[in-house]
């Protein structure tokens, strides 16, 4: 026996299958309590040992304990729309995690529409896994995460009385969440008009294309640094984190606090520090230990910023 689970259409030709890398002797396949539709050997309950399961190849539904991102060394993992509500084959969008920079992204044909903020919690076993999770605090609840077909991530939450699927919240939630709205050193809120603006110290880069709705282009600076006369950054609340996207971890590297120089990220706050004008683009450091906290280095649009989490 092998152990390879097959679906076959009335004609009784292969749709698919699960595929092994090995066999067993007594393969069965079972339905877990979780969701997670395994392969398995008959005698052997052990997970790593599966010879295959549905929580390692999700289609559009993301269900608690699987996991999304560097599942283990060589298995990357992502969950995608259907192509249509009547149509499961793959979409156009899907929802993956950025292993560089820890965040995770929405996209739509491989363009990002979409990233998450500070304040998810990424599993991370020797840099070899680096995965998302999440599990219920009341196992007693029944609960989805779906991406649609129109790249809504939607939160359900199965309710008895109705036997039906009901939607608690679903992302993205308003205009503010589109990916690089309003470009390089903008800030978005939701309740201003126009909704995008530009942070202190900064202006309107293309004047023209703002008054048209189109913020794209972003903002530059006012004035230089001078970082000898105390120029730093201005604290912010609830925002994002700087896009990590392109940034890398060095394990290697200690730092101490006092070497540590640079910003405080604290409670979505940014504060302290400097930054300087070098020329380097697209190029981050994240990851560096610095008493405890973590240490971040990023290069982007010619500037250079360093910043603890905490």
């Amino acid at each position: 026996m092998i152990g390879i689970l097959v679906l076959f259409n009335q004609s009784n030709a292969v749709i698919c299958s699960s595929g092994t890398s090995r066999g067993v002797r007594n393969p069965v396949a079972q339905l877990l309590d979780s969701g997670n539709l395994v392969v398995r050997d008959e005698d052997d309950l052990i997970p790593e040992n599966f010879l295959w399961q549905s929580f390692d190849n999700p289609e559009s539904t993301f269900l608690p304990g699987m996991k999304i991102g560097l599942v283990t060394e060589g298995l990357y993992v992502c969950f995608s729309s259907w192509k249509s509500i009547d149509d499961p084959c793959r979409g156009n969008f899907t929802f993956e995690v950025d292993i560089n920079g820890l965040q995770m992204y929405l996209e739509q044909n491989s363009v990002a529409k979409a990233r998450s903020g500070d304040g998810i919690e990424f599993g991370l076993v020797g840099c070899k896994k680096v995965y998302y999770t999440y599990e219920l605090v009341d196992s007693s609840v029944f609960t989805r995460i779906v991406l649609n077909q129109d790249g809504l991530i939607e939160l359900s939450l199965w309710v008895d009385r109705t036997s039906s699927w009901s939607r608690y919240l679903s992302a993205p939630i308003d205009n503010c969440d589109t990916y690089a709205l309003c470009g390089a050193h903008g800030s978005c809120a939701i309740s201003n008009s126009p909704i995008c603006g530009c942070l202190n110290g900064f202006v309107l880069k293309q004047k023209n294309d703002w008054d048209k709705a189109n913020w794209s282009s972003g903002c530059v600076r006012r004035m230089p640094l001078d970082c000898q006369k105390g120029d730093g950054f201005t604290k912010y609340r609830n925002v994002k984190l700087p896009d990590m996207k392109n940034s890398s971890i060095n394990e290697s590297m200690t730092l101490t606090l006092e070497e540590c120089g640079g910003g405080v990220v604290c409670g979505g706050g940014l504060e302290g520090g400097c930054i300087e004008d070098n020329g380097e683009t697209s190029r981050g450091e994240a990851g560096r230990e610095c008493g405890g906290e973590s240490m971040v280095d990023w290069r982007r649009d010619g500037n250079v910023g360093r910043f603890r989490v905490s």
